[in-house]
């Protein structure tokens, strides 16, 4: 298409168209190469037809241009080229802008967004020279630069698919068919915003299929696309120079890392990862570069395994158990209820009494516990609760005059336990203490009056206090 009036030709084609040791099995293979050589035929563009001054029209395609490349979909992938003695007022020249292809004289370009028209993509194709081997590794990588003359904003999601056979754009549209068959192996997920140099892309995978077709381009939609805005062009679209493409075959096989499933462990309980030896970098999430490391505590781990280019990472999310608590036995007065709460944030838990309830309201001498229903290990805690009589009722006055009834300040219940007893006058001088009381306090040669007493248990940890009158 002619780029001068990129968004009236798009428009048209687009409506036309424990400890738990877990041993992890890492199994490095070395195979040997007598050359690492590019799958991709004319990486570099340079195998050319013949140089293109204007732009492509919908008609065309690169491989009119270029050899063994094609375009894929209705999108018009650009040749260009750099030639400072001819062709200087071709508007494919890139001389005339002061750019050059990132080596040799040939690049192509094409867009990778375009705001005005959803979802529009440009593609560029190739035939590998031989398929990819399942189960080997590969590194593939290519360079781009944004091109500013042509884009009012920059974005992520470039990068290399791979297909059993010729990937197409269905009608008018070049996404959905080149989106719903892709099998990406190589993305740019970091917005790409450099148009002064020629950045790198790169990437290593392991071969899942033997696949004979590479495809180059955005296979994400635009809600999957980072987009950042350069500047106030009315034509939101993002325009990238790509050149010098290739896939090679590795001298070994990527190594196979599992660190398992995500995993809970109780309190106190650690999990030993062992990692086997092998011609490797291993790089820990905290910088550790140990075969062996040990988990005991909650939060997510990764490990990176790095071979020349290549790397494989694994990460796996640990969750601890707290341990269950409840309080110290306890003992408590008869008609008294305690309320156990072990204010534990998982799982279900069980009580002895058969409750399944997060509180457990007890009033009865007896031992409880409580259990976690946990399939990592046997959290509980227990507590014997012991009800005693207390000191029940409490007179506020007796008559100390020696006729047997009520000469003595005498407490209902007392008699069960040792409590102790402090009396004070009404100016708060202590005039009687007992340790333990025993119901025999006749108020001795005190006048009759008020008198404020402060009745106690350490056992219970309970203090009474009150007033008594004494009438003679």
């Amino acid at each position: 298409m002619c780029k001068t009036s990129y968004y009236k030709t798009i428009f048209h084609l687009f409506y036309n168209g424990k400890n738990i040791i877990l041993p992890l099995v890492i199994l490095l293979i070395l195979t040997r190469q007598t050359s690492s050589q590019n799958l991709v035929p004319n990486g570099d563009f340079e195998n050319i037809k013949s140089n293109k001054c204007n732009f492509s029209t919908p008609q065309e395609n690169i491989s009119d241009y270029i050899y063994n490349w094609y375009t894929p979909t209705v999108g018009s992938t650009d040749m260009w080229f750099s030639d400072s003695l001819k062709d200087k007022e071709c508007s494919q020249n890139l001389s005339k802008f002061g750019i050059n292809p990132r080596s040799g004289n040939t690049c192509i370009g094409l867009y990778t967004l375009s705001e005005n028209i959803s979802n529009y993509r440009e593609y560029a194709q190739i035939k590998l020279t031989k398929p990819l081997i399942k189960g080997k590794s590969y590194v593939a990588k290519f360079y781009v630069r944004l091109y500013r003359d042509y884009s009012g904003a920059s974005t992520n999601n470039i990068g290399i698919s791979f297909s059993k056979n010729i990937v197409s754009g269905d009608g008018g549209n070049s996404l959905p068919s080149i989106i719903t068959s892709r099998k990406v192996m190589i993305n740019q997920n970091s917005i790409l915003t450099n148009s002064q140099d020629w950045v790198e892309v790169n990437g290593c995978f392991t071969a899942d299929d033997s696949y004979s077709y590479m495809t180059l381009g955005n296979f994400f939609s635009d809600e999957q696309t980072k987009i950042e805005f350069i500047d106030n062009l009315t034509l939101k679209q993002a325009y990238y120079f790509i050149d010098d493409v290739s896939v090679e075959e590795q001298a070994f096989t990527l190594p196979s890392l599992n660190l398992g499933k995500d995993t809970t462990l109780c309190n106190g309980q650690k999990l030993d990862l062992n990692l086997q030896p092998g011609n490797y970098e291993v790089d820990w999430q905290d910088g550790n570069k140990s075969n062996a490391y040990v988990i005991n505590r909650a939060g997510k781990y990764w490990v990176t395994l790095r071979q020349g280019e290549c790397t494989v990472s694994d990460t796996l999310n640990v969750k601890v158990l707290p341990p269950i608590k409840l309080p110290n036995d306890t003992l408590l007065c008869r008609g008294q209820q305690i309320v156990l709460n072990p204010h534990y944030p998982f799982e279900l838990i069980n009580w002895s009494s058969g409750s399944v309830d997060s509180v457990l309201i007890v009033s009865e001498s007896g031992v409880y516990s409580v259990k976690v229903s946990s399939l990592h290990c046997d959290i509980s805690d227990s507590i014997t609760i012991k009800f005693e009589e207390c000191p029940g009722f409490v007179p506020n006055v007796f008559t100390p005059n020696g006729d047997g009834i009520n000469d003595r300040f005498s407490i209902q219940n007392n008699d069960f336990n040792s409590w102790k007893i402090e009396i004070y006058n009404r100016w708060g001088n202590r005039i009687y203490n007992s340790n333990p009381y025993k119901n025999d306090w006749d108020g001795g040669d005190l006048p009759t009056g008020l008198y404020y007493y402060r009745l106690f248990s350490e056992r219970f940890n309970i203090s009474i206090k009150g007033w008594v009158q004494i009438l003679r």
